[in-house]
């Protein structure tokens, strides 16, 4: 069981991510870079930086490729 509430049909509020994967690759939504902060060797913080498609200032960014982490 989930420890969050699943709601129906999410991946449809996210436009055009909609292509299955299978064996191979489907869509990947690249959300944000997240960055530790680290103060003297200890991990302080994280820096989370919103991710959106090459050439955008807003919106959401699905592609098949590249297939880069």
């Amino acid at each position: 069981m989930p420890r969050w509430p699943r709601r129906p049909g999410a991946p449809d509020l996210v436009p055009d991510f909609d292509e299955p994967g299978s064996d191979i690759s489907g869509d990947m939504w690249r959300v944000a870079d997240v960055a530790p902060v680290v103060v003297g060797g200890v991990t302080t913080d994280c820096t989370v930086t919103p991710l959106h498609a090459p050439g955008q200032t807003s919106g959401y960014w699905v592609a098949t490729t590249p297939r880069t982490y």
